[in-house]
C-alpha cells in the first residue's frame, strides 16, 4: 500500500469495527491518517457471528467501486457468487426469470464474516490502525472529544481523547444518539411492521447447489416474502420477511397452522428443508429498522457514517453498498476541501443526506414490486421496460439497473423512475402493447407509440449514462424513421 503524504496530524476514533468502519480506516490510512477502531463484539475472525445478523450480503457497482479503490476487489471477487437474474417461484409451481440488467450485469453474494475479516486484516496491514475488540462505547462528550469505553466481559472502563470521532456503530448508534441529543432532535430510528427469520438450504446430495446458483430466488406471497441467496459454500441463505401482526391475526403460529401454511405456500422449499416448521419456531425473530437521522455531524468533532446515519430496509440489498459509497464520498471530500474538517463534515452531511433518504424511499417501493412480482401484470411490465431500454439505451434505464449497476445519484434515479413509470403506465393501458409484447413485430408497434413520449424521455436523457451510439443498427434506425425521430439514435 502506498501511503499518501499529508499534513494531517489528527487521530481518528472509529466506533464500530464492522464493514464500513474498517473500510473507512483503510481510506484514512492510505492518506497517512492514524485511527483506532473500537468494536463492542469479540474479534469475528476468532468467534461466531452474533445472532440476528445476515450471513450473506449483496455487492453491486457502488460497493465494488469502493473496494477497488483500496485494492480489494479481486480478493473479494474470488469468494463471491454472481447472480445475474431473479428467479420467481409462483405458488402454482411455475417459475419465471427476470434478468436484472444486461448479460454482464450481476449482483454478487458475499459472506459478511468473510468480507469483514478481509477488511480487518487490511486495516492491520496498514500499520496505522489499532483495533480494540470487546470495547463498547458507554459515554460520549462530543464537546471535549472524550469517549468512555467499557469491556462487557470485565466491566472495566477507560477514557480516551481523540481529535475526530466517527460513529460507524450501526442502527442503534451511540454516536448518533449523542449528536441528535446535542441538537435536541429525534434520533431518526423507525421500526417497521415486517420481521424476518433466516434459514439455510443445504447443498444437494452431490455436494452442489440444490437451486440454480446464479440467481436470487424469491417466493412472493400475499402475506410474506421468501428470498434465497446463494453462498460460496453451495448453500443458500433464505430469509422469510413477514408481518408479525398478520401472522398473529391469522393464528399461523399455532397448532398445525404453521405446518399447513408452509406446505401450501412453499411446497418446493419444504421438500428441501423438511424441518422448515421446526426451524421457523426455533429461529430468532429479528425486527426490521431503518434510520433517517436528522443530524450526522457535530461541528468538526464527530460524524456518523453507514447504518448509523441511514440504515435502510433490505429490499434492494443496497445497505452495504451505500455504506461503502459513504467512504468514497468522504475520501473525495478530503481532497475537495484540503483537510478542512469543518467543511468536510458539513458537506458530507449536506451531499449524502438527500441521497440516502432517496434510496430509503426507493427500497420501500421495491418491497411492493417484490410482493407483486408473482403477478402477470408485473412480469409484463418488467418485459416491456427492458424492451424500451433495448430500443432506447441512451434515453431509458430501468430503476433497478440505475440503483444496482451505476453510480447515478439516488435523487436523480427517483426523479427518472417517476417519469418512466408515467410512460409505462400509459403504454400498458394500450391493448396492442400487451397483446403483441412477445411478437416479432413488437418493436414496430412500440416505436409507433413511443413517438408521443419522446419528449418525456428526452427530458431525463441528460442523466442517463451513455450506452454508446448504435449508428450501425439498421433495424433501430428504421424504427426511428417510422416513428418520426430519425436523429435520436445517431
Amino acid at each position: 500500500m502506498i501511503i499518501k503524504k499529508n499534513n494531517c496530524k489528527e487521530e481518528f476514533c472509529i466506533i464500530g469495527g464492522g464493514l464500513v468502519g474498517t473500510l473507512l480506516s483503510i481510506y484514512l490510512a492510505e492518506r497517512g491518517i492514524r485511527s483506532e477502531i473500537f468494536e463492542k463484539r469479540p474479534d469475528i475472525r476468532m468467534t461466531d457471528l452474533g445472532e440476528g445478523r445476515s450471513i450473506v450480503m449483496s455487492l453491486s457497482h457502488r460497493g465494488w467501486h469502493a473496494l477497488n479503490a483500496v485494492g480489494l476487489k479481486r480478493k473479494i471477487e474470488k469468494i463471491s457468487v454472481p447472480k445475474f437474474a431473479r428467479m420467481v417461484h409462483h405458488s402454482d409451481g411455475t417459475i419465471n426469470t427476470q434478468q436484472y440488467g444486461r448479460k454482464n450485469h450481476a449482483l454478487y453474494s458475499v459472506n459478511r464474516r468473510t468480507i469483514n475479516s478481509i477488511l480487518l486484516n487490511r486495516t492491520e496491514e496498514t500499520g496505522l490502525v489499532k483495533i480494540y475488540f470487546d470495547s463498547e462505547c458507554s459515554e460520549l462528550d462530543l464537546e471535549n472529544r472524550k469517549v468512555v469505553f467499557i469491556n462487557p466481559k470485565t466491566n472495566r472502563k477507560y477514557l480516551k481523547n481523540y481529535d475526530k470521532i466517527i460513529g460507524a456503530d450501526g442502527i442503534f448508534s451511540k454516536v448518533r444518539g449523542a449528536i441528535t441529543s446535542a441538537y435536541g432532535s429525534n434520533n431518526g430510528l423507525t421500526m417497521h411492521d415486517y420481521v424476518y427469520k433466516e434459514f439455510t438450504i443445504p447443498p444437494g446430495k452431490d455436494g452442489r447447489y440444490i437451486l440454480h446458483e446464479n440467481h436470487i430466488h424469491i417466493w412472493p406471497r400475499e402475506s410474506c416474502l421468501l428470498v434465497g441467496m446463494p453462498n460460496y459454500n453451495k448453500t443458500f441463505t433464505c430469509t422469510l420477511f413477514y408481518s408479525d401482526k398478520e401472522f398473529q391475526a391469522e393464528n399461523i403460529y399455532y397448532g398445525n397452522n404453521l405446518q399447513n401454511f408452509l406446505k401450501s405456500s412453499f411446497p418446493d422449499v419444504v421438500s428441501i428443508i423438511p424441518d422448515f416448521a421446526c426451524q421457523f419456531l426455533e429461529k430468532k425473530t429479528s425486527s426490521m429498522f431503518s434510520v433517517k437521522s436528522p443530524a450526522w455531524v457535530y461541528r468538526d468533532n464527530a460524524a456518523i457514517i453507514g447504518d448509523a446515519a441511514h440504515a435502510i430496509v433490505p429490499f434492494y440489498g443496497m445497505g452495504m453498498n451505500i455504506g461503502f459509497e459513504d467512504c468514497t464520498v468522504f475520501n473525495s471530500l478530503i481532497d475537495d476541501f484540503n483537510y478542512d474538517w469543518n467543511k468536510i463534515f458539513s458537506e458530507f452531511f449536506n451531499s449524502r443526506k438527500p441521497e440516502t433518504d432517496a434510496i430509503d424511499d426507493l427500497s420501500l417501493e421495491n418491497l411492493q414490486h417484490l410482493k407483486h412480482s408473482v403477478n402477470k401484470d408485473f412480469q409484463t411490465r418488467w418485459e416491456l421496460e427492458r424492451k424500451i431500454w433495448k430500443m432506447y439505451p441512451n434515453y431509458w434505464m430501468p430503476t433497478y439497473v440505475m440503483v444496482a449497476f451505476s453510480s447515478m445519484p439516488f435523487r436523480r434515479i427517483k426523479e427518472i423512475s417517476e417519469e418512466q413509470n408515467k410512460v409505462l403506465n400509459q403504454l400498458l393501458i394500450n391493448k396492442k402493447i400487451r397483446e403483441n409484447l412477445n411478437q416479432k413485430r413488437f418493436f414496430y408497434i412500440l416505436a409507433k407509440y413511443m413517438s408521443s413520449y419522446i419528449i418525456n424521455i428526452r427530458k431525463i436523457q441528460r442523466y442517463i449514462p451513455k450506452a454508446g451510439k448504435i449508428r450501425n443498427n439498421i433495424f433501430f434506425r428504421f424504427l426511428s424513421f417510422r416513428s418520426g425521430f430519425l436523429n435520436i439514435f445517431i
